[in-house]
């Protein structure tokens, strides 16, 4: 039996670029909460980024009768970047095409009485698959920015925020740096600690901490965070804060309300517990497995937190991709061949993002614990 040719026309690349971008994307907390829908696309495989250096200044006051007074635009940083290409493939062979189901898929269903039926199912749980991983790719890569790698190392004592890393199978490596202002990132020591292995310090001043991060945030910017997300450990020892307990005190309702749910519509780990100085609080314990590796990493390295806003002007930036076949594609590409021997499907997908804040004065990134003392 063959394939149908409606189930060959959906193997054209035009109709799979069309799924690949119809998906919807699998939840990602960061992605969803930072840049949402602010997609920019761009039809070059290089693209210029501007970062906006803030300004406070106010305008001239001229007397009457008096010229305008020339002032000067606010500045901005740009900067060329080659966005990394992420471009994972599947082999979808021919006894897998016809002789393995899809998950959910009931191959003795009598109302299905077409194969390809089955062929389609299959198909689109392997596109599935290619689109998961490189969300889970662009989560990951909007993660370093915010909190730097997932070290516990006792003698990683800087603070790797502002930037993110990629390393290809072929030990290929991407680097990126969006140039965080240094007075943004903080390493804790000592009793300025908050936690310390997994034992929280409930006597470090969390509280004057947190209100000296919102101003350099607000000092640099203009704009004050209105978001607080860390780890599950960093936010428990948060709560386990003697200070913050009394602050929190439910009688208080002046000061703060904790109220802990997970996050509707994220169901990677991401739980809401409340307000506190302005500042909504999350935890974020979702972990992947980075390409070529075995264990997982944690997204939100369990010592880190971050202070942010949406206000950051978070954007997701996807350069061109050139195809002999498509031309030039904007955005998400899905594409098959064929192999005839040995008899053979291959599937791609690719994407080439680049996430960035365009005002990364605005984020604080602390380290508030370290493994050992």
């Amino acid at each position: 039996m063959t394939i149908s040719s409606e189930v060959l026309r959906v193997l054209d690349w035009r109709t799979l670029t069309d799924t690949a971008n119809l998906l919807f994307p699998v939840p990602r907390f960061l992605s969803d909460a930072l840049i949402g829908e602010n997609v920019q696309d761009h039809l070059t495989q290089q693209i210029d980024i501007d970062v906006v250096v803030g300004s406070r200044r106010m305008a001239p006051v001229v007397r009457r009768g008096a010229p305008y007074r020339a002032v000067t635009p606010d500045t901005f940083r740009q900067d060329s970047l080659i966005p990394p290409r992420i471009a994972p493939m599947i082999e979808l062979k021919a006894e897998n095409l016809y002789g393995t189901r899809a998950p959910g898929y009931v191959a003795y269903n009598p109302t299905r009485k077409d194969v390809g039926d089955s062929v389609l199912e299959y198909i689109a749980s392997a596109q599935r698959t290619l689109a998961d991983m490189i969300d889970r790719t662009k989560e990951y890569m909007l993660a370093q920015l915010l909190f730097g790698i997932d070290s516990d190392s006792p003698a990683d004592h800087t603070n790797t925020a502002g930037r993110f890393s990629l390393t290809d199978s072929d030990g290929y490596v991407v680097n990126v740096d969006i140039n965080q202002p240094n007075a943004n990132r903080f390493v804790l020591t000592g009793s300025d600690r908050w936690v310390i292995g997994e034992t929280p310090q409930p006597n470090a001043p969390i509280y004057a901490q947190l209100r000296n991060w919102m101003n350099i945030a607000r000092q640099a910017t203009g704009y004050t965070p209105t978001m607080l997300i860390g780890s599950e450990l960093a936010i428990a020892s948060l709560f386990a804060n003697t200070e913050m307990q009394k602050l929190h005190d439910v009688r208080r309702f002046d000061t703060g309300v904790f109220s802990p749910k997970v996050v509707p519509d994220s169901a990677t780990g991401a739980t809401y517990h409340g307000k506190m100085l302005n500042l909504d609080i999350y935890s974020y314990s979702h972990q992947v497995v980075p390409f070529g590796a075995t264990n997982a990493v944690n997204l939100v390295n369990r010592y880190k937190v971050a202070l942010l806003s949406p206000l950051c002007d978070f954007r997701l930036h996807r350069a061109a991709i050139p195809d002999v076949t498509a031309g030039l594609v904007i955005g998400r590409f899905s594409k098959s061949w064929v192999s005839e021997n040995p008899s053979t499907m291959f599937m791609s997908m690719e994407e080439r993002p680049m996430p960035v804040p365009h005002h990364p004065g605005l984020i604080v990134s602390v380290q508030v614990g370290t493994a050992t003392p």
